[in-house]
């Protein structure tokens, strides 16, 4: 709804403030729907807890979904404020809520990539040189986010409302580095999920989990950046930073939804009736999927082996709940 505040303003100022306060309150909206209909799971793999269930995952999973809710909710409070407090918002003020908005976005995304990276490293058998790899990686992705805002940032002009009305062409830059961190981890699932099928193993729930999971999570980012990237160039550049909530929102319902499943999985594969319970297949979804020292899984081979020192996947008979 319009305020009487509007009619001085500057018209096309309005409405750019009015669309992306919507845009704001529609992922709210997604985002608390998804923590509704997910909570009965959230309650008893996260809150309770079970005897899958790791502390360092779970601490993960809480700042991914409540720091989200706290960010969404605090940009519309914030555009709220800044129209009834100030007649002119200082630059400062804007720098500030601009970095606190685009680095709270790369937060959680940088939370659910490493829940995807731990993932990727555990299929690869714990190699170091593909943690090293990983880790490069998300170190490159933080820093060209880091410089890019430093970067930008002097060059930006804001509105009234502290909405940037001039987003520099640079922003490109922060997509390209988005989905190019993505993109690898999406192609070395892909590759062990193919290297999976050869050995006869990869048609099993937590292999085609563990690509369901990284393709949604990698289509919702190259669906946020196509869209910001068509408003930016075809609509309105200044309604380009509605697209930092989205990326908000759908990272933070990826990541959630991620660790729910592979708890939702090992919870399943675990009580499922298995001949040979020192190999049920919940060893190895425990440590695809949650990453943690489990003693289960280092002897859980036939034989007890006590060498923890590599992982050694189980045959394709014990990866069938």
């Amino acid at each position: 709804m319009f305020s009487m505040l509007d009619d001085h303003l500057d018209p096309h100022q309005v409405w750019v403030d009015h669309v992306l306060r919507s845009s704001h309150v529609a992922a709210v909206a997604l985002l608390v729907w998804d923590i509704l209909i997910t909570f009965d799971d959230e309650v008893r793999y996260i809150w309770i807890g079970g005897k899958y269930s790791i502390p360092t995952v779970k601490y993960l999973f809480l700042f991914i979904r409540y720091f989200a809710v706290f960010v969404q909710i605090a940009q519309i409070i914030f555009r709220r404020f800044i129209q009834v407090r100030f007649a002119q918002p200082s630059l400062a003020l804007c720098h500030a809520w601009e970095i606190f908005d685009l680095m709270s976005a790369e937060c959680v995304l940088v939370a659910v990539e490493i829940l995807l990276m731990l993932r990727v490293y555990a299929l690869f058998e714990r190699d170091l040189r593909m943690a090293w790899f990983l880790l490069l990686l998300l170190v490159i992705e933080i820093t060209i986010m880091t410089f890019l805002v430093a970067y930008t940032l002097p060059n930006m002009h804001f509105s009234v409302f502290c909405i940037s009305t001039s987003t520099p062409r640079d922003v490109i830059f922060f997509c390209f580095a988005l989905v190019s961190t993505q993109s690898l981890v999406w192609i070395f699932s892909v590759y062990k999920y193919f290297s999976a099928l050869r050995a006869g193993w990869g048609r099993s729930p937590m292999m085609r989990l563990l690509v369901q999971d990284s393709a949604y999570t990698f289509a919702g980012l190259i669906l946020t950046v196509l869209a910001s990237g068509l408003i930016y160039g075809l609509v309105d550049r200044s309604l380009f930073s509605g697209g930092a909530g989205w990326l908000l929102t759908l990272m933070s319902c990826a990541g959630c939804r991620i660790i729910i499943n592979m708890h939702d999985l090992a919870e399943r594969c675990g009580n499922a009736p298995d001949n040979d319970s020192e190999t049920k297949p919940v060893q190895l979804t425990t440590v695809l999927g949650m990453l943690g020292t489990c003693e289960e899984f280092q002897t859980g081979t036939t034989e007890h082996t006590t060498d923890t020192s590599s992982l050694t996947l189980p045959d394709a008979a014990h990866l069938h709940c």
